[in-house]
């Protein structure tokens, strides 16, 4: 994918629905975010 096909393919979501989202399904979500790199190794989780 180039440059181009990131912007094209870029969407915004307007409309939500009331539907819960499973709480096992947040838990994996944070833990995934909390193993990503952080912008100049910052790890603004960390105390």
């Amino acid at each position: 994918m180039d440059f181009k096909e990131v912007f094209q393919k870029e969407h915004v979501t307007r409309k939500f629905t009331n539907r819960k989202v499973p709480e096992n399904a947040i838990a994996e979500i944070i833990k995934k975010a909390q193993q990503s790199p952080s912008l100049l190794n910052s790890q603004p989780w960390r105390a």
